[in-house]
Parts: C-alpha cells; structure tokens; sequence
C-alpha cells in the first residue's frame, strides 16, 4: 500500500513532537486491548495538531462529534481558555465509557471545560441549529460517515 507521507518525514514529526503523558500513553493502551478498531484513534502527531489547531483558531467552543475513546476531545480540551468548552459524543457505548473513564482522570481545570452529555441521536440536528446561531471556531467531526454537510462543515472558521 502507498504512503501518504513518506517514512522519514514521519519519524521526523514523531521525533520533533512532544511525548504523550502518561494518561494518553495508558489510554492507548487500553483502546488497543478492548477496542476492534484501535486504529481509529488518533496518535501523539495529531493530537498535537489538534492542539495547536486550537490555539490558533481562537476557539473557546468545539463541537467533536465522533470523538472515540476521547483521545482527541483531551487532547483539544487542554488546549482551550479558561472560559472554553468542548462538546462532544459518541455512539458506540464502549467507547464512550473508556472515554468518561479516562475524563474522570484528568486535570480538573482540563474536565471543567469538557461535555460528555450529548445525545448522538440528537447531535446533527443539534449541531446544525446550534452551529448557525454560535461563533464557532472548530468543529470535529470524526463521524463516519461524516455528520455535517459541506454547508456546515465549511463554517469551521469564520
């Protein structure tokens, strides 16, 4: 199979990034050992890119949907202001229980500015209602298939 990015470049990137924490090198492990798709989750690389992607978007809001066993939705969520928020939900049960799991075990300042309460059943309906009335700045949708349709999903940025 073809490479998107070449071997070396990779390791580079994986060189120069800063090492996960524990907690994210535990929440791998375990996504690996209960999960029959581990490979969903996003790697140290990514997370990281996410997190900077935060940053420099400004956002104090994000809308994950599909966030797995919450790799990501930490890793944005330490990246958010004091007053920031990070929404997000999951179908799959298992899933979602890793993920309010590890929440429970990360910083407090880092859990006040996450949500784990979003119905899915309810989230595009929700997430287009409430995308058009906010100031958004990032959406993240790991949904498969995607959730929101390019009228949405071309909003991530204002």
């Amino acid at each position: 199979m073809d490479r998107f990015i070449d071997a070396a470049v990779e390791q580079f990137a994986h060189d120069h990034t800063e090492a996960e924490t524990d907690l994210y090198v535990r929440l791998r492990e375990e996504t690996y050992r209960v999960m029959r798709r581990p490979q969903m989750q996003v790697d140290v690389i990514e997370g990281r890119f996410l997190q900077m992607l935060v940053r420099l978007s400004g956002a104090k809001t994000i809308l994950e949907l599909g966030m797995f066993t919450g790799h990501s939705a930490l890793m944005m969520a330490e990246s958010l202001p004091d007053d920031g928020h990070l929404i997000t939900c999951e179908i799959d049960p298992k899933a979602e229980a890793i993920a309010r799991a590890t929440s429970r075990r990360v910083p407090t300042e880092t859990r006040s500015r996450s949500e784990w309460d979003l119905p899915w059943t309810q989230s595009r309906r929700w997430a287009a209602r409430w995308i058009s009335s906010s100031s958004m700045r990032l959406i993240a949708d790991f949904s498969a298939p995607p959730l929101l349709d390019d009228r949405i999903s071309g909003r991530i940025f204002r």
